[in-house]
């Protein structure tokens, strides 16, 4: 009958959306929680992709051997090994010198290991290894890629050409910041309101420029910043320094726009926020 068709119907839908729902949730499952299949040894590497020079991480090694059943845990840069934790030997674990990282005994096990990297040469592919006493005598392993940011922590430096800008005339804003691998990103913020790509032209490597013919509809002081950035590890903000936003005036004497009194103070506090910068550096 109708009913029933409709009944049948509905009772399809159910099951499609439990489906729906029981899908992800079982990738999910499957994806966190290893499991032994066919006696094979699971493995997953998790490692941050990008670290500062200098920086303490922790590289995780998740698989599914018993503390019974494990043989060995060992990692690898590239094809050197740097730590191994076996568990019937004493002591269990072990490392091995490797240019540009330090492993931390105290924060590694069979499951971790922690360790100080030194220097961006030491970028590459880590390799963990796993393998399992009997009856399975299985190995595998699984790897990711590290990224190691050389990178400094002096902020920015603002310099406009002007503490007075007259709107309609072409002005430049020179940002200069501390040159890393790989080289920061440098954008421009006026009030606090980030300014178009478009207007920003990257000089070299830590230099960009900001070029306006305009910064506001209206006149007045105005807060002018820049802030470098690298990789979202790397975030540091220039002093915000004040410029005055001027209309074009009338009156000119021996062809020099007429400049209010008033003017004098931004270039005054220009130049203190220039020497309290450098007296900071």
């Amino acid at each position: 009958s109708a009913a029933q068709r409709q009944t049948s119907r509905l009772a399809d839908l159910n099951g499609e959306a439990k489906m729906d729902i029981l899908a992800p949730t079982a990738v999910l499952l499957c994806f966190f929680h290893l499991v032994t299949v066919a006696g094979r040894t699971e493995v997953r590497v998790l490692v941050p992709p990008v670290v500062r020079r200098g920086s303490t991480v922790t590289f995780l090694c998740l698989h599914n051997v018993s503390s019974n059943n494990l043989y060995s845990v060992k990692w690898y840069r590239g094809n050197y090994e740097f730590y191994r934790y076996v568990p019937r030997e004493r002591p269990p674990a072990s490392s091995f010198p490797l240019p540009g990282l330090e492993v931390d005994m105290n924060g590694s096990s069979g499951q971790q290991v922690t360790v100080r990297v030194l220097n961006r040469h030491i970028s590459g592919q880590f390799t963990c290894e796993v393998s399992a006493e009997e009856p399975d005598f299985s190995t595998n392993r699984d790897s990711a890629n590290l990224t190691v940011l050389d990178i400094g922590l002096r902020k920015p430096l603002l310099i406009p050409a002007s503490s007075v800008h007259v709107s309609g005339t072409r002005m430049q804003i020179n940002c200069s910041a501390q040159p890393t691998v790989p080289p920061p990103h440098i954008s421009f913020y006026i009030d606090d309101i980030k300014v178009d790509k478009t207007k920003v032209r990257t000089v070299k490597p830590g230099l960009a420029v900001l070029e306006v013919l305009r910064l506001s509809e209206v006149e007045g002081p105005l807060w002018v910043r820049c802030e470098a950035s690298v990789s979202g590890v790397y975030h540091l903000s220039s002093a915000s320094i004040p410029i005055l936003e001027q209309l074009p005036l009338l009156g000119q004497s021996n062809g020099v726009l007429l400049i209010s009194p008033l003017s004098i103070c931004p270039l005054l506090l220009h130049f203190l926020f220039i020497v309290q910068y450098k007296l900071t550096m």
